[in-house]
């Protein structure tokens, strides 16, 4: 048997680069905790899903890349430092995902 290296169509690399983008625990995790909870900041979700914020924005990066994610910057409220960022799940991602994830939304 011989194996030939296959094109694929546009539609089927969209597909493979998303299931690629979330094919992580902790990418699925955070995709979950978006889904149902809406959006959040990076200190909201480690706290929610016990991990570092190190680790979740690079995980956040990585799917707001992809288009998996998106990001908000806040209005800042008069604290020092930076605004915090919000991210959620565009509603094309939140609809397509609800059915996956089996929850209502």
């Amino acid at each position: 048997m011989v194996l030939q290296r296959m094109k694929l169509r546009s539609d089927t690399a969209a597909a493979s680069a998303w299931i690629q983008g979330v094919a992580d625990p902790v990418r699925l995790t955070l995709v979950h905790t978006l889904a149902l909870s809406g959006p959040a900041t990076v200190a909201q979700l480690a706290a929610c899903i016990d991990s570092s914020h190190a680790t979740i924005r690079r995980h956040l990066g990585s799917m707001v890349a992809l288009g998996i994610i998106s990001q908000m910057q806040q209005d800042a409220d008069g604290s020092s430092g930076r605004p915090a960022v919000e991210y959620e799940l565009p509603s094309a991602v939140r609809s397509s995902v609800s059915g996956v994830l089996q929850f209502e939304g």
